[in-house]
């Protein structure tokens, strides 16, 4: 894109001093009197011709020739200013300077070039016209010094401003591509997580129970030859921890389901599960308190917020289901600013400071999923009245 903006440039540039140049060329047949002058006119003319094609090369091999150009080409220009005679048109010849005074050197050199060009002008036409005569062609001429200058000038600005968008969006793709990256790598994290805290469940939970049931169908066993009397309460121990397996089991299972809240949203999830745990011998209900009567159609939370909670939730249920003993449980829901959630049964309890230290009963992973999106949990409870969790955005952390 600069390049091919950098040929277009020298094209236009070319072009239009090779016209320049022609015209000066052909006029000065035309008008220059006598042999010996033109043969020097056009020897200056080839001298000016010959820097003028170098000047491209030898500036990119040797910066500081472009002053020392541009110094040779305006001395050239006087001097055939200078010739006896109405030479006025070489004053064409300026432009041409203009236009790369104005690209190598920018605004304000440019403007200094070209105010230069005003009096060496006038000076040198005065020889042989009028002042209002010298006075009309200066402005011309300054009026085509100006014209062709700021054209370069601005070409040239336009070229910079482009170069730099150009690096800007080269840059910008750089840091997209890195935020991709880390959103990957983030996602990856995040999937190894979920991954270890399901094994982790499995190994906390359902592997024990599991080891319990082998033990109580060995008792059981044992007990059959022995005293049969005794193999209905193992039996029904049996039981017991086979549907605690598969209530566990079905948890683990629905949270490694596709995503139910895409399918219809949090409400309509969070009251499947409510709803759901009827199979595990607890009935919950589920209370959602809002400014208006109506269920608003979309939730004021965000996704992960929503995502959060419906784990936290899962997971709370679940300790009802295997620890509390409790057979009715309440989820109540607030919606609204500030919202709320808690669940609460009427079971055992247990000690919460000694439950801190342990991680048998999942409290630490709520309170690390609670922390991912700015909530906070609270967990009431003591032994032999129930318990009580509580889900709050944390303030704390906002500000």
């Amino acid at each position: 894109m600069g390049r091919s903006h950098d040929r277009s440039y020298l094209w236009i540039f070319y072009l239009s001093a090779g016209f320049l140049f022609a015209g000066a060329v052909l006029r000065a047949p035309l008008v220059v009197e006598g042999g010996s002058v033109l043969v020097l006119d056009l020897f200056l003319l080839l001298a000016w011709l010959a820097l003028f094609v170098s000047e491209y090369f030898v500036s990119r091999l040797w910066p500081p020739w472009t002053p020392i150009y541009l110094g040779l080409q305006t001395a050239i220009v006087v001097l055939l200013l200078l010739q006896p005679g109405s030479y006025d048109f070489f004053a064409v010849l300026f432009g041409v300077l203009a236009m790369q005074a104005f690209h190598r050197h920018g605004l304000w050199i440019g403007a200094a070039w070209v105010t230069l060009f005003v009096p060496l002008t006038a000076v040198t036409l005065l020889r042989g016209h009028a002042p209002a005569q010298v006075a009309t062609f200066v402005l011309i001429y300054l009026a085509v010094n100006v014209f062709l200058g700021l054209y370069v000038l601005i070409d040239r600005r336009a070229a910079n401003t482009r170069l730099a968008n150009e690096a800007l969006g080269r840059d910008l793709e750089a840091a997209n591509a890195e935020l991709r990256a880390y959103a990957e790598k983030i996602e990856r994290l995040a999937v190894a997580k979920e991954r270890n805290r399901v094994a982790r469940e499995l190994h906390d939970s359902v592997t024990q129970t599991i080891f319990s049931m082998t033990l109580a169908s060995q008792s059981a066993a044992i007990l059959l030859g022995r005293e049969p009397a005794a193999v209905d309460a193992q039996l029904e121990r049996l039981r017991q921890l086979t549907q605690s397996a598969l209530s566990e089991m079905h948890v683990l299972i629905s949270e490694l389901a596709p995503d139910r809240l895409a399918q219809g949203g949090f409400l309509a999830a969070i009251r499947e599960d409510t709803e759901r745990r009827a199979q595990d011998g607890v009935r919950v209900s589920l209370e959602i308190e809002e400014a208006q009567p109506a269920v608003p159609a979309e939730s004021p939370l965000s996704v992960a917020e929503e995502q959060g909670l419906l784990r936290i939730a899962q997971e709370a249920l679940n300790n009802v289901v295997k620890h509390s003993g409790a057979r009715e449980a309440v989820v109540r829901l607030r919606l609204q600013p500030p919202p709320r959630m808690e669940i609460e049964d009427r079971g055992q309890g247990f000690d919460v400071e000694g439950a801190r230290e342990g991680s048998g009963i999942g409290l630490a992973g709520m309170r690390e999923r609670a922390g991912e999106i700015g909530w906070k949990v609270a967990v009431e409870s003591s032994v032999g009245k129930g318990t009580r969790i509580v889900v709050e955005p944390d303030f704390r952390v906002g500000g």
